[in-house]
């Protein structure tokens, strides 16, 4: 069903509105949208990543440089839409722009995790009203823990998302999961975990990506003092699987190179904390904060460009050494 169009001033079933009826009626939407929610232009703004200017060029639908109504983006107007909660297939007529696939299927998810959120919080208020009911005890875990929870929404509503050893692996997984097209890792001084079960089995989850045809490509960063042929099974596993791999000594990299990061299709990254994964895994930080995804790409494109210049470092050169000492 095609979705509704304003009503035309005439009884006449003419043509469609004028584009510039049509942004007018754009505009008193995401007004009526943002008065109803009670946020400012500026905050507004803030979260489609445009400038309060542009928002109020675009409700008042009126450009004073060109005395013409604004045309947004798609871009733009999806993230209207999800700031606003607006419906996306009522919206874009009125842009005269058409509904891709990838932009119905961004907004769903968006809604379905405001939906998701949204009951859970109730939830919260539910069990936040009953403790009235209990004891001084149960009130003071309580505040503890949604002092907690606060804190960690904060940080997620920032991109940030803060993981102890025990959990990383887990959420590692999902993220991975989660990738599509091509996943950058940098892996440091983990050579016990490669040459273990742990790393086996993180290789057969590389597996499952590389059958979904997610490019890898990885850089080692081991000791100086290591012994890298406890470590040729995973080297032969990388190169059977297709990973494009690097091997570095540290001492050849920037102190400040120095990091375990995972990025994942160019918009989510990892960075670890600690070097001690004996528990199978390491205190990390995930964000999807463009900022720190850019530097940790940044970060990588270095390493790369390191490798590159050292022809020992790649994967088949370093196997085929590894293959003198047996």
């Amino acid at each position: 069903m095609s979705p509704a169009r304003p009503k035309s001033r005439s009884k006449a079933p003419a043509a469609a509105p004028p584009e510039g009826d049509d942004l007018v009626e754009l505009g008193r939407r995401l007004h009526a949208a943002r008065d109803a929610a009670h946020i400012s232009a500026g905050t507004l703004a803030d979260m489609a990543g445009i400038s309060a200017a542009y928002v109020r060029i675009l409700e008042s639908a009126e450009n004073k440089k060109t005395g013409r109504p604004s045309k947004p983006s798609p871009t733009v107007l999806v993230a209207l839409c999800q700031a606003l909660g607006l419906d996306i297939d009522e919206i874009f007529p009125l842009a005269g722009l058409k509904v891709s696939d990838a932009q119905a299927m961004q907004v769903q998810r968006i809604n379905a995790a405001r939906g998701a959120t949204s009951e859970a919080i109730r939830n919260i208020q539910a069990a936040v009203d009953s403790i009235a009911d209990r004891g001084p005890f149960m009130t003071a875990q309580m505040q503890t823990r949604l002092r907690r929870f606060s804190l960690e929404m904060g940080l997620m509503s920032r991109g940030i998302l803060r993981v102890d050893p025990e959990h990383e692996p887990t959420v590692a997984d999902e993220a991975a999961k989660s990738c599509q097209h091509h996943l950058r890792a940098v892996s440091f001084q983990d050579e016990e975990w490669w040459a273990g079960d742990d790393g086996a089995q993180y290789l057969n989850q590389q597996q499952e990506l590389r059958a979904r045809e997610v490019e890898i490509t990885r850089v080692f960063l081991f000791k100086d003092e290591s012994e890298l042929a406890q470590y040729r099974d995973a080297f032969q596993r990388h190169l059977d699987l297709g990973i494009e791999t690097y091997v570095l000594r540290i001492a050849a990299v920037p102190a400040r190179l120095h990091s375990d990061i995972v990025i994942y299709d160019d918009a989510l990254m990892r960075r670890a904390f600690t070097e001690d994964i004996s528990g199978g895994g390491k205190a990390a930080e995930f964000s999807d904060d463009l900022a720190n995804v850019n530097q940790a790409l940044y970060d990588f494109e270095e390493l790369v460009e390191i490798a590159a210049n050292d022809p020992g470092s790649v994967l088949d050169a370093v196997l085929q050494e590894l293959g003198r000492d047996y």
